[in-house]
């Protein structure tokens, strides 16, 4: 197995976000536990957005018009532009492992790591005020 593609299985295993996986036995099996455990971070990220895009409107209602966009709208711009980054990002970053049957466990891996990231972000956001 390649220690790369182990140590990330163990960075995913340890945060909490998905079950330890019993069978690391193949590639398949790690790319699909890597998909998991992004497709985990990428639900706890929506619930985080909800709540810091109520923030933002919030913040909408009480802010005097200045002419410029308002919370939200920077927001969602911001997202989009995270978004179109963040999916180009973990696309380069796979192609360490281009054409092999590792390449979906970096890319997924990459995804989960970004979305941990813009989570947290969101988060911050969501506290400001």
């Amino acid at each position: 197995m390649n220690l790369l593609a182990l140590l990330l299985i163990q960075a995913a295993a340890t945060d909490g976000t998905v079950k330890p996986c019993d069978d690391l036995s193949s590639q398949h099996q790690m790319n699909v536990y890597a998909y998991e455990a992004y497709q985990a971070a990428d639900k706890k990220l929506n619930a985080q957005w909800k709540i810091t895009h109520n923030h933002m409107k919030d913040l909408d209602k009480s802010q005097d018009e200045d002419g410029r966009i308002g919370y939200v709208e920077a927001l969602l711009e911001a997202q989009r532009h995270w978004i179109a980054f963040r999916d180009s990002h973990c696309l380069t970053e796979s192609y360490r492992f281009r054409g092999g049957s590792a390449e979906p466990l970096l890319r997924y891996s990459c995804l989960e790591n970004e979305t941990k990231r813009r989570t947290k972000a969101l988060a911050d956001l969501a506290l400001e005020g």
